[in-house]
């Protein structure tokens, strides 16, 4: 009615929800600028150059006189960074500097929502905490909205349209609302993204629904083992760049995934994810978060009952475990690795199974390398090409080749040594 009436006038309006007229013309808003990566010391801007940390440091100086940015800098900025900068979760992060260190405000944020709350008196009802805020919008949902809203909170660091429509059965229309309502936003490279406070208020909801609960994280830890089983070829073959670029992307949701696989003790999916994910590590120099996660995921196999699907899954994890520890120079670690492998082939009866240097006497090969112990390096690796022959092995059969190379290399054997060197070089073009 207005517009109509005052064709020249224009209208700034605020809202958590889009109008949906005609007229509109949209400008998100997100939270206050604050450090995207890196630590203080890395970073070329000061953390107080950022909107987000001199609101944190300003209201902090009003509850604690004494406080000092400089000293507690870094917290300050993962604070930021756990908020998004949105203003009224700093404001409310800040009032609790007079009773806790700002490294203390971090962990207790990162433990729930229902930390960010204030006592003061003259404070509007609902802004008196993140709940009170985010309760009212969801209020406005309707059953539907409501439902995928709290089966979101599964996702980690973003998600395609297609993973959220087979994990919470959104369609589109759905999604539209939701981004209508400042729920979720789609970013340049078209994935969703939920701001982390709000993640945190539905995962609280859905954590009062158990059996969905147990549904949707399972939805979702099948979803992305899928994912990256469908890549385990590519990673170390034609496709590697593009197949660690769609990895890295939805690396979250992956780690969250091969979790709750480890958590459940579940061997098939274990087993179907560990070559894509172990590869990506090995390639991309994470050796110590692959460390964690393989060993998570290796305790948690041996603590299910004997069985020959938990022995296959025990292939995967023990074999990049091995790997990882040779990239620390950790010699001992590798050699109990590939001794457990090695005793559950011999178990199994079966040969090395397909796939990138899945035979352990490759890295124990590389161990007595490193060692000065060439006999025993060329006498392994001879053994891994063999089998690599007789099976077809094609990266198996190349490894034990670059071996075999290095191994002659040591012993002074340079004519040898470049054969097998060229022989390598001619597997990688087939490969």
């Amino acid at each position: 009615t207005l517009m109509a009436a005052t064709p020249n006038v224009k209208y700034l309006v605020t809202s958590r929800e889009a109008l949906n007229l005609r007229e509109e013309w949209l400008y998100p808003l997100s939270g206050l600028a604050f450090p995207a990566s890196g630590t203080a010391e890395q970073s070329d801007d000061a953390g107080h150059n950022y909107d987000a940390v001199q609101l944190f440091n300003a209201r902090a100086r009003r509850v604690f006189p004494d406080f000092i940015p400089d000293k507690e800098e870094e917290a300050v900025i993962q604070i930021c960074r756990l908020v998004e900068g949105m203003p009224l979760a700093l404001e409310l992060a800040a009032a609790w500097r007079k009773t806790l260190s700002c490294q203390e405000i971090a962990e207790e944020i990162q433990g729930g929502l229902a930390f960010l709350t204030t006592r003061l008196r003259n404070a509007v009802d609902r802004h008196h905490s993140m709940q009170s805020v985010f309760g009212q919008t969801w209020q406005r949902l309707n059953a539907q909205e409501q439902a995928v809203f709290r089966r979101l909170s599964v996702f980690r660091g973003g998600f395609l349209r297609d993973a959220v429509a087979q994990v919470t059965g959104a369609s589109l229309p759905i999604l539209s609302g939701l981004v209508d309502k400042s729920l979720l936003r789609l970013d340049e490279n078209g994935r969703y993204q939920i701001h982390e406070l709000l993640r945190q208020y539905a995962a609280e909801i859905l954590s009062q629904q158990p059996d969905e609960a147990q549904q949707i994280h399972a939805a979702h830890a099948a979803y992305y083992i899928e994912f990256l089983h469908q890549r385990s070829s590519a990673v170390g073959g034609g496709r590697q760049r593009e197949a660690l670029t769609e990895i890295r992307a939805d690396l979250d949701n992956i780690r969250a995934a091969w979790l709750w696989a480890a958590a459940q003790g579940d061997a098939h999916a274990l087993q179907r994810g560990s070559e894509a994910l172990g590869l990506y590590y090995q390639f991309l120099g994470g050796y110590q978060e692959g460390t964690t996660l393989f060993s998570r995921a290796t305790d948690a196999l041996l603590a299910q009952p004997p069985s020959e699907a938990v022995d296959r899954a025990l292939l995967g994890t023990r074999i990049y475990e091995g790997w990882y520890h040779l990239r620390f120079g950790r010699l001992e670690g590798t050699e109990a690795c590939m001794a457990h492998c090695q005793a559950i082939y011999r178990r199994l009866k079966i040969p090395p199974l397909p796939g990138y240097l899945t035979d352990p006497r490759a890295p124990l090969s590389f161990v007595a390398l490193i060692r000065g112990d060439y006999a025993t390096a060329v006498r392994l690796a001879g053994q891994v090409r063999d089998v690599a022959e007789t099976q077809q092995h094609a990266f198996n059969r190349q490894f034990a080749y670059h071996l075999l190379s290095e191994a002659h290399f040591g012993l002074g054997a340079y004519e040898t040594a470049e054969e097998f060197a060229q022989q390598a070089y001619a597997q990688s073009l087939m490969t």
